[in-house]
């Protein structure tokens, strides 16, 4: 009431003289700062503001264990800002526009469920019903699913469980608990693994199954094999050197040419080095990066660059110019105009 009473004030003095006008921007002002200060003290009663780097039994428990490994858990029992904040690496993740690469593969995964509101951590999966060659490959140690007393899952051993409040509660209700409990998968892959034999996408089926299908620790699934024949890299695990958001190193040694795989997203912008040469980068499992090398010791690097940003900063240079010439322009003409 107060504020539609403002408004109808501001509009009152906007309409009539110009000293008026000023009080109105000053009363507008006003209102839109004690506007901002309510919604804010609503928000912080909500929330509070110890909530942002708070501990709770599952964080406890997994950042001290979870290594290189990665996590499958839902928001509602970790959010992606708490496995933000923690450094734990979890799967599971809000993302408006998830990449259709990572969407399949996660169909592969899921099998009968809903895979899209698996991956984006709205819903959790079912342990029975992952492909669990699929969970290996992408290096999952723990999964978390809601639940106390829940029973035993092959290739997943019960290490853990308890419950945790709610993470954000509504102002005048009561925080609802939630009870969880956490797998660990023994024999997850490697982050960077080396591996000779290629299975070739068969692009006239479904992806979906033939990823589905796949041993990865057997073979890879490339769209072309780029290695001469004769004989391949068994599976074995690389070293990771450097771990970076743009530049991973890692050290790998063959007894005979294989692709070096790693586990992370394919995704537009990086590229591969090896021996501070480039090389291709490509697809492994759909969703992962390859990279082909020679029998011998390698250094292989993924180096991240915006994609575009080059021609974006080309353009971003030629507009400031084309307006800093005409600016001079228009100043000339300003000279040349008859008094």
């Amino acid at each position: 009431l107060g504020t539609l009473a403002g408004t109808v004030a501001a509009m009152w003095l906007l309409a009539t003289t110009d000293r008026g006008s000023r009080w109105a921007i000053v009363l507008v002002l006003g209102l839109v700062s004690l506007e901002f200060a309510w919604h804010s003290g609503r928000m912080l009663r909500t929330i509070p503001p110890s909530a942002a780097g708070r501990e709770n039994p599952l964080i406890e428990f997994l950042r001290p264990r979870v290594g290189s490994g990665r996590v499958l858990v839902g928001q509602a029992l970790l959010s992606d800002r708490e496995a933000w904040w923690s450094r734990i690496p979890k799967l599971q993740g809000y993302e408006p526009v998830p990449s259709a690469r990572l969407a399949l593969y996660a169909a592969a995964l899921t099998g009968p469920q809903n895979s899209d509101r698996i991956l984006l951590g709205f819903e959790s999966p079912r342990l029975s019903r992952l492909q669990k060659p699929l969970a290996d490959a992408l290096g999952v140690r723990y999964a978390v699913v809601p639940g106390k007393d829940l029973p035993d899952v092959p290739g997943w051993r019960r290490v853990g469980g308890g419950s945790l409040p709610q993470e954000f509660t509504l102002r005048g209700k009561s925080p609802s608990v939630s009870h969880f409990t956490i797998y660990q998968n023994d024999n997850p892959a490697p982050r960077a693994f080396l591996i000779g034999r290629v299975q070739l996408r068969d692009r006239s089926s479904d992806i979906v199954r033939q990823l589905a299908r796949l041993d990865p620790r057997r073979e890879v699934l490339l769209d072309r094999d780029v290695l001469p024949p004769g004989p391949r890299q068994s599976f074995t695990a690389a070293e990771m050197v450097e771990d970076g958001s743009e530049r991973i190193q890692i050290q790998a040694t063959l007894t005979a040419p294989g692709y070096l795989v790693l586990s992370d997203a394919y995704y537009p912008g990086w590229s591969a080095w090896v021996d501070d040469r480039p090389a291709p980068l490509l697809p492994a499992n759909l969703a992962f990066r390859a990279v082909p090398l020679d029998r011998g010791r390698h250094r292989i690097e993924f180096r991240y660059e915006p994609p575009r940003w080059k021609t974006g900063a080309l353009l971003s240079a030629l507009t400031v110019v084309a307006l800093l010439i005409g600016l001079r322009l228009g100043r000339w003409g300003q000279v040349n105009l008859p008094g």
